[in-house]
């Protein structure tokens, strides 16, 4: 047993999960042994298998193209992980790229108040929630969307992606249309201002004034 005692503290000493304990002979002490090497082979596939999945999900995070940070229920921002590639959040009056850096910088701190009511209602239904906002920088304006996830009891992760390049074309349509509208509204009145003229002029030629 002073032998067995022996490496099993080793083995704790060393940390490794792939040191084994070895007693020879077919006592009792042999099958514990056997036991405790089963054990430590069962933990080194469960930590091999831990590493794996660790290192799945990180790929999956770092190749995410979003603003991901954790707020808890004070409202406190932490462990911010930007964008590997930012992409552009704004677009000027010329069509130009405005500051993306600049821009996922401020998010945060921008929607840390309108994202409270959502943070509060993921950690409570553990449900994933989403709110939509748009910010203005230097005159881009740039859309957004976040998804609030429960990390615990008592902080939430927020993964905000930049919609801007689907929102413009929907902007461009309803300006589109408001100006056809506007031009039609305009072009209605100028042709019943026209008519005024003729309706009085036909007035007074039929009552004998003209």
């Amino acid at each position: 047993w002073r032998r067995l005692t022996a490496r099993v503290a080793a083995v704790a000493r060393s940390g490794s999960l792939s040191d084994r304990v070895s007693v020879g002979g077919k006592d009792e002490v042999t099958a514990v042994a056997e036991a405790v090497n089963a054990t430590l082979a069962s933990l080194e596939r469960s930590h091999r298998d831990l590493v794996r999945s660790e290192a799945r999900n990180r790929a999956l995070v770092e190749a995410i193209p979003d603003l991901v940070f954790s707020i808890d229920r004070g409202g406190k921002i932490s462990e911010i992980r930007r964008p590997q590639k930012a992409t552009s959040a704004a677009h000027n009056h010329d069509g130009q790229h405005g500051t993306p850096d600049e821009i996922i910088d401020l998010i945060p701190t921008h929607i840390q108040q309108m994202a409270m009511p959502h943070v509060d209602k993921a950690l409570e239904s553990r449900q994933t929630q989403m709110f939509e906002f748009q910010m203005s920088v230097d005159g881009n304006v740039s859309y957004h969307e976040a998804r609030v996830l429960a990390n615990s009891d008592h902080d939430a992760m927020l993964i905000v992606r930049n919609v801007t390049d689907q929102r413009m074309p929907e902007e461009a349509r309803q300006n589109s249309l408001l100006l056809k509208e506007i031009h039609n509204r305009v072009k209605n009145h100028l042709r019943a201002i026209r008519s005024i003229p003729e309706t009085g002029r036909h007035g007074a030629e039929d009552s004998g004034l003209g």
